[in-house]
């Protein structure tokens, strides 16, 4: 399988273990078949030997431009331009608005399961027991000392299991409000609902991708760090 090379701002993917990691925009990565499947539906993915521009170099959003697009196009971005755009072309302002709470509760969402991994990783860490020096006393052998009082570590409760690709995208099939209900009573979930409500924007471009479900979801995201 040849290489990718990444072309959004940053991607999250699964490796061919089955971690999840996060690439970012230039970055060649050998990813599974089935994640360059995935990533190069939403135009995430170019050829391992294409140029891209130089980071800074903002290009111009098309005259129409695809929900993506303008995601893509705010990540890059800095606030001042974003602004810029949305006075010279106010017909896509609320769209940046959208964008903008799309990345951050995204951004929530990763950093939050980053941080519980790593808490996780630190806990599960096994502490090694003190050197005993056989020279302080070489007739007794050294005996581990148990306190019948203390507690046995309990092992890490395992995450438990998100939505599946399926289920979110049944989910979004609701109105905007039954999606948003769904979000407010799901919050671990909204980053699952999210993906979903793009992969539905991104597969009929006359549907793109609701306010009221992004909003939602970035709510949800600030109560679940």
């Amino acid at each position: 399988m040849p290489n990718r090379k990444v072309r959004h701002a940053l991607v999250q993917y699964t490796t061919h273990d089955g971690t999840r990691e996060i690439a970012f925009r230039n970055e060649v990565v050998d990813f599974p078949q089935g994640e360059v499947d995935r990533l190069e539906a939403y135009g995430a993915l170019v050829s391992e030997g294409t140029t891209l521009q130089r980071p800074g170099r903002m290009l111009a959003l098309p005259v129409s431009p695809s929900d993506q697009e303008v995601i893509t196009w705010v990540i890059g971005a800095t606030d001042d331009e974003v602004r810029a755009l949305a006075e010279t072309r106010p017909e896509l302002a609320a769209r940046l608005d959208d964008a903008k709470a799309y990345i951050v509760a995204h951004t929530n969402s990763v950093t939050g399961r980053l941080d519980a991994a790593r808490t996780v990783a630190a806990d599960a860490t096994p502490q090694a027991p003190p050197p005993v020096d056989p020279a302080a006393d070489p007739g007794t052998v050294p005996v581990p000392v148990t306190d019948p009082n203390a507690r046995t570590p309990e092992a890490p409760t395992p995450e438990a299991e998100g939505l599946s690709s399926a289920e979110a995208d049944t989910i979004v099939t609701g109105n905007a409000k039954q999606v948003a209900d769904w979000i407010a009573e799901h919050p671990t979930d909204a980053n699952a609902i999210l993906e979903a409500e793009s992969r539905r924007a991104a597969a009929d471009p006359d549907k793109p991708v609701r306010s009221t479900v992004v909003n939602a979801a970035a709510a949800a995201a600030g109560h679940t760090q």
